[in-house]
């Protein structure tokens, strides 16, 4: 039994050291030795084993009772274990269960993203077709307005050259009718001045049979109306050498050759069917006055 129990202890130990305290004990125990190898076999109660076996037994007892609790130990360490695991495996199977539902319905959203995705492609598609068209027509129009305000600049050019001539065929005729009205005046002045001289010697011939004062008194005045007449005729001679023809902006101011000028060309234009223009010219105030002056009073 004692050789049984050293097997197993030995066995238990497997090549261990043991501890120095059971090493002195073998050494000075005869049984350990084998001195006697007779003696190994005989005896049977715990008393005749040797004290280093003694030892081991309590060893191997406090061990054993070490053992047990911590195998009680790690049963309920594993019983917490087993309880911790059914619980997680419990939360495993509600997430798994709340995975495969949001699975299902993310897959659900996914297919109707799908369909949406689809019908959005196609909507797209027929814009870009229905914007291609629209471009089209659009670049069209854009050419022909191009067209069109490329064929308005050539005759805006043509209208602004066409202008320009008329503006020059203006220019001449102003001056054209200026130098008319000019010669109009001085022929007014010269024709006046005659019918003056004339009047003069009819009345002198037809006064000759009067008194030599009398033919004295009238000679003088007429002689004097004359001499003024012909000092305004040299005047407005002179005038009218030293005029200018005159801008629109002259013809703006307020002078009686502007107002003769507006006369002339802004109040009774007439242009009949053979687009020939004709014009009436009124006398200003200034030369009805001159007109007047030149006049004789017939006694």
């Amino acid at each position: 039994m004692v050789y049984k129990i050293r097997q197993y202890f030995c066995n238990m130990r497997c090549g261990e050291e043991e501890s120095e305290e059971i090493e002195e004990i073998k050494a000075t125990c005869s049984k350990c030795s084998n001195n006697n190898k007779e003696s190994t076999y005989n005896f049977s109660h715990i008393q005749d084993l040797c004290p280093a076996d003694r030892k081991r037994i309590s060893l191997l007892i406090k061990h054993l009772a070490k053992c047990t609790r911590e195998m009680h130990e790690v049963k309920s360490d594993l019983a917490v274990s087993e309880s911790e695991k059914k619980a997680l495996l419990e939360e495993y199977q509600i997430f798994l269960n709340r995975h495969n539902c949001e699975k299902k319905q993310l897959e659900f959203e996914l297919s109707e993203a799908k369909t949406k995705r689809t019908s959005l492609r196609i909507q797209i598609i027929q814009a870009l077709e229905l914007l291609t068209c629209q471009l089209l027509a659009q670049e069209k129009q854009f050419m022909n307005l191009v067209e069109n305000v490329r064929d308005l600049l050539c005759e805006k050019v043509i209208i602004h050259e066409v202008l320009s001539q008329k503006e020059i065929e203006r220019s001449n005729l102003v001056a054209k009718i200026q130098r008319l009205k000019e010669s109009l005046r001085l022929e007014k002045l010269l024709h006046s001045r005659d019918l003056a001289q004339n009047l003069l010697k009819n009345k002198m011939i037809d006064k000759a049979s009067q008194t030599t004062d009398d033919l004295n008194l009238h000679t003088k005045c007429d002689i004097r109306k004359y001499n003024f007449n012909a000092t305004n005729f040299e005047l407005n001679f002179k005038h009218s050498q030293d005029m200018k023809t005159k801008s629109k902006n002259d013809l703006e101011e307020l002078t009686s050759d502007g107002t003769l000028m507006r006369d002339l060309f802004f109040r009774v234009p007439n242009i009949e069917d053979d687009e020939s223009l004709y014009l009436m010219p009124t006398l200003s105030k200034e030369f009805n006055q001159i007109k007047s002056s030149t006049s004789f009073v017939f006694n």
